[in-house]
């Protein structure tokens, strides 16, 4: 400050963005005189604070401006991610949609020929029709209102029965059948296909001995 004399004091103010010494006192005043000079000294340079003040007031808004529009472009950020992640949530679901359906029509598809091949072998494998008494004679109506018929050994194993029905192509794959009068279920349904003869009853001994008409009943329907 390069003061030459004591008592020294020295207004400083922003000037030109820094700080600057606008008025010096190198000697002793009464306080009226203090007052008048600092008063002359801020008279003076009033314009120059005027614009200090304004210069402060313009980067206070500049820094708040600029906030505000950092917070509106991080919400406007953070949506646009929002978006994307909903849009890719949606795809990704799509996709396991798509594929879950794809392989329900392949193993649809695959079920469906696992059974067509059974099929074909029980009906390969069926005996031929038999021929002279001690037979039970049996019209077999089918869910879709078909009509079958087939003879049978009172001493077979209804099992044969079950074979003969699912070999039908009009046939359910889970189903059980039904005797008329009296109405009543038998124990011959799909699930005897894979069950041992020895464990399974003959036509003699669920009490069909003569003519009867059955009824397939689709479990699934």
């Amino acid at each position: 400050m390069r003061e030459n004399s004591y008592p020294f004091l020295a207004l400083l103010a922003v000037h030109q963005s820094r700080m600057a010494i606008i008025g010096r006192i190198e000697r002793a005043l009464t306080p009226e005189e203090l007052c008048n000079r600092l008063q002359q000294y801020m008279s003076n340079h009033e314009p120059v604070l005027a614009q200090a003040r304004a210069q402060r007031e313009e980067l206070n808004f500049n820094q708040s401006l600029r906030a505000q529009q950092d917070d509106e472009y991080q919400r406007s950020l953070l949506a646009d991610q929002e978006k994307e992640k909903r849009r890719r949530e949606e795809v990704e679901a799509q996709l396991r949609d798509e594929k879950a359906k794809r392989d329900e029509e392949e193993a649809a598809k695959e079920e469906a020929r696992l059974l067509s091949e059974k099929r074909q072998r029980l009906r390969d494998g069926l005996p031929l029709e038999p021929a002279g008494s001690e037979l039970v004679k049996l019209i077999i109506r089918m869910p879709n209102g078909s009509r079958l018929e087939r003879k049978f050994h009172r001493t077979d194993s209804v099992k044969r029965l079950a074979e003969f029905v699912f070999c039908q192509d009009e046939a359910p794959s889970d189903f059980q059948v039904l005797a008329s009068y009296p109405r009543r279920e038998l124990p011959c349904h799909s699930g005897l296909l894979d069950v041992d003869d020895s464990e399974v009853p003959t036509f003699s001994d669920v009490g069909l001995t003569a003519n009867e008409t059955l009824h397939v009943q689709d479990n699934e329907a």
